[in-house]
């Protein structure tokens, strides 16, 4: 069973990228096929992983809107996270992991 918490949760975008001057670009490049594949994003509702897919011809899990349909969803704030990165990083070490 999938809980969110009541104060609601973040979602943003999942990237990927081949990075200019990588040492083995060509395998950087399969893993970015084979990840961006139909195959591939099928896995996420055969194995009940709540992404939502990306990839325009593969569906969502049938189960997904109905474990979002009471959770408080909000966006993130990139620009906010990444001037904030440490202090999140160190309250997170402090607070949840002990």
């Amino acid at each position: 069973m999938i809980s969110f918490p009541k104060e609601g949760i973040g979602t943003s975008v999942e990237a990927i990228a081949l990075l200019k001057g990588a040492k083995n670009p060509a395998l950087g490049k399969k893993l970015i096929d084979w990840s961006t594949s139909q195959e591939m994003q099928n896995l996420y509702a055969k194995y009940k992983i709540n992404f939502v897919p990306a990839h325009p011809e593969v569906k969502t899990e049938a189960g997904l809107a109905e474990i979002l349909k009471g959770a408080k969803i909000f966006p993130i704030d990139e620009a906010w996270a990444g001037q904030n990165r440490k202090k999140v990083v160190d309250r997170w070490i402090n607070e949840v992991l002990p």
